[in-house]
């Protein structure tokens, strides 16, 4: 004989009736607010001290911007350097800065895109729990 679940007169994780006893009303299933709530809002997590909800998901836009800026800057910048100790290594600068420009970017969006993985990750972990609770 083949184990169905369809069968199951209980769930095997809390024991909580699956169906109705034969001719009884529906078991009431009362929902209850989680002890362990995850905080909305960006404020409510930011001050979160358990650490239940999380900000970098929400930042993370903000955080490549910046990051985007401060390569494009820097990029300026060393330019501009190489065209004050010789105009040679400006130039070579010059022609080469785009490419390191376009590394630096691939690289920090890389790493950025690696952090919002783990988050989701994360976050799709406790739902998959949650879920299991019931």
């Amino acid at each position: 004989m083949v184990w169905n679940p369809e069968d199951a007169a209980v769930c095997q994780n809390c024991g909580r009736p699956l169906r109705p006893a034969a001719g009884g009303p529906p078991p009431s299933v009362i929902p209850t607010p989680l002890a362990g709530a995850v905080p909305q809002g960006f404020f409510a997590k930011l001050f979160d001290f358990s650490f239940r909800g999380f900000i970098t998901p929400t930042i993370i836009a903000i955080v490549y911007g910046i990051v985007l800026v401060l390569v494009g800057l820097s990029t300026i910048f060393t330019i501009v350097w190489g065209f004050q100790v010789r105009t040679g290594l400006g130039v070579v600068l010059l022609i080469f800065s785009p490419l390191i420009f376009l590394i630096d970017v691939i690289f920090a969006r890389m790493w950025l895109e690696m952090t919002v993985v783990l988050f989701r990750i994360a976050q799709d972990v406790g739902e998959i729990a949650r879920m299991k609770r019931g």
